[in-house]
Protein backbone atom coordinates (compact mmCIF):
# COMPACT_ATOMS: atom_id res chain seq x y z
CA UNK A 1 0.00 0.00 0.00
CA UNK A 2 1.89 3.19 -1.09
CA UNK A 3 0.21 5.42 2.29
CA UNK A 4 2.63 2.90 4.21
CA UNK A 5 5.46 2.95 2.18
CA UNK A 6 5.35 6.92 3.29
CA UNK A 7 8.02 8.47 5.29
CA UNK A 8 6.13 11.03 6.59
CA UNK A 9 2.18 12.13 6.43
CA UNK A 10 1.33 15.75 6.20
CA UNK A 11 -1.71 16.76 8.88
CA UNK A 12 -4.46 17.86 6.79
CA UNK A 13 -5.48 21.41 7.98
CA UNK A 14 -8.88 23.38 9.70
CA UNK A 15 -9.57 25.29 7.05
CA UNK A 16 -11.33 27.15 4.44
CA UNK A 17 -8.67 26.61 1.63
CA UNK A 18 -10.56 29.95 -0.24
CA UNK A 19 -7.61 29.54 -2.97
CA UNK A 20 -8.71 26.66 -4.22
CA UNK A 21 -12.14 27.10 -4.12
CA UNK A 22 -11.62 30.40 -5.08
CA UNK A 23 -15.33 31.62 -3.73
CA UNK A 24 -16.78 29.15 -5.49
CA UNK A 25 -19.48 27.82 -2.56
CA UNK A 26 -20.40 24.74 -3.75
CA UNK A 27 -18.65 21.43 -4.70
CA UNK A 28 -21.08 19.07 -6.24
CA UNK A 29 -20.80 14.75 -5.78
CA UNK A 30 -23.03 12.06 -6.45
CA UNK A 31 -23.39 9.80 -3.52
CA UNK A 32 -25.53 7.02 -1.70
CA UNK A 33 -26.69 8.32 1.95
CA UNK A 34 -26.96 5.93 4.50
CA UNK A 35 -30.18 6.41 6.28
CA UNK A 36 -30.31 3.02 8.01
CA UNK A 37 -29.97 3.10 12.30
CA UNK A 38 -27.80 -0.05 12.22
CA UNK A 39 -25.55 1.31 10.01
CA UNK A 40 -25.41 4.88 11.52
CA UNK A 41 -24.65 3.13 15.11
CA UNK A 42 -21.84 1.71 13.20
CA UNK A 43 -20.37 4.82 11.76
CA UNK A 44 -21.03 6.51 15.07
CA UNK A 45 -18.96 3.93 16.98
CA UNK A 46 -16.04 4.44 14.47
CA UNK A 47 -16.29 8.11 14.94
CA UNK A 48 -16.33 7.79 18.85
CA UNK A 49 -12.96 5.63 18.33
CA UNK A 50 -11.17 7.68 16.05
CA UNK A 51 -12.40 10.92 17.96
CA UNK A 52 -8.51 11.86 18.60
CA UNK A 53 -7.62 11.93 15.23
CA UNK A 54 -10.68 13.62 13.83
CA UNK A 55 -11.16 16.86 13.26
CA UNK A 56 -13.07 18.28 16.17
CA UNK A 57 -16.47 19.38 15.17
CA UNK A 58 -16.26 18.08 11.73
CA UNK A 59 -19.71 16.88 11.45
CA UNK A 60 -21.22 15.34 7.76
CA UNK A 61 -23.99 13.22 6.71
CA UNK A 62 -22.90 9.72 6.39
CA UNK A 63 -22.68 8.15 2.57
CA UNK A 64 -20.68 6.81 0.32
CA UNK A 65 -19.41 9.06 -2.79
CA UNK A 66 -20.03 7.89 -5.85
CA UNK A 67 -18.64 10.28 -8.61
CA UNK A 68 -16.66 13.77 -7.97
CA UNK A 69 -18.75 16.45 -9.99
CA UNK A 70 -16.14 19.13 -8.44
CA UNK A 71 -16.98 23.00 -8.35
CA UNK A 72 -20.30 23.88 -9.29
CA UNK A 73 -20.20 27.43 -11.23
CA UNK A 74 -20.48 27.36 -15.20
CA UNK A 75 -16.64 27.81 -15.50
CA UNK A 76 -16.06 24.12 -13.86
CA UNK A 77 -19.33 22.36 -14.64
CA UNK A 78 -21.83 22.77 -17.26
CA UNK A 79 -25.01 21.71 -17.70
CA UNK A 80 -23.66 19.42 -20.77
CA UNK A 81 -21.92 17.50 -17.80
CA UNK A 82 -25.04 17.64 -15.55
CA UNK A 83 -27.06 15.41 -18.26
CA UNK A 84 -24.00 13.31 -19.34
CA UNK A 85 -24.03 12.22 -15.51
CA UNK A 86 -27.47 11.89 -14.98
Amino acid sequence: MLLLSEKSIVAHELRDFSEWHQGIRHYGFWCLLIDDPPWQRVIASAQAQMAPFLHPGYERQPHVTLFSCGLLTDDFFSGEMLTRQV
